[in-house]
């Protein structure tokens, strides 16, 4: 339990008891580990619901509304904000009608290649390897992060990665460089 507060940041335990909703988010927690839910995704709901319980009773609702309304999130995640609630409250048996919050959808910045090239010629020899490994596979992190030696054919030059968020698992070329 120690290690879940401090993973969320949450301020150490005194000898008073918690508020009866932060107990509430690190139970849901728990709850969403047995539901077989990603830890990345447990880890930022129960982040989301123990600030919403430090600004309301996440057994009202509607206060939980209100407490969202005056929070300064984006849109985007006072829409994760509900999604997490709307779960919590489910589980629960608390009514909870959602307030209508959607993200904005913006167009990402991309840079050069020529910006790419500088930043992986600055960083460290592991960091540039990693970078150019993402310059040329558009590998996500977690895919990087768990690849194994058996995965990278040295001979054929191809890295096979292992899906991550529903993807589907490929086998990519890669340069002599990399």
């Amino acid at each position: 339990m120690i290690a879940l507060n401090q993973s969320l940041n949450l301020p150490p335990r005194t000898n008073s008891k918690p508020p009866a909703s932060v107990s509430w988010a690190i139970e849901h927690g728990f709850w969403l580990k047995k539901e077989g839910y990603k830890e990345s995704t447990i880890e930022r709901r129960v982040r989301i619901l123990s600030v919403l319980a430090r600004h309301s009773d996440l057994a009202d609702s509607e206060a939980v509304k209100l407490a969202l309304a005056r929070i300064d999130w984006s849109d985007g995640t006072k829409e994760l904000a509900c999604d997490a609630y709307a779960l919590l409250a489910k589980s629960r048996g608390i009514e909870f009608s959602r307030p209508r919050y959607e993200r904005t959808e913006t167009i990402p910045f991309i840079p050069l290649e020529t910006e790419l090239d500088s930043l992986i010629s600055a960083a460290g020899p592991k960091t540039a390897t990693v970078l150019q490994l993402f310059k040329e596979t558009g590998a996500r992190i977690g895919e990087a992060w768990v690849l194994n030696w058996t995965d990278i054919d040295l001979e054929n030059r191809a890295v096979t990665f292992t899906p991550e968020k529903r993807s589907r698992p490929r086998q990519l070329k890669i340069s002599a460089k990399l």
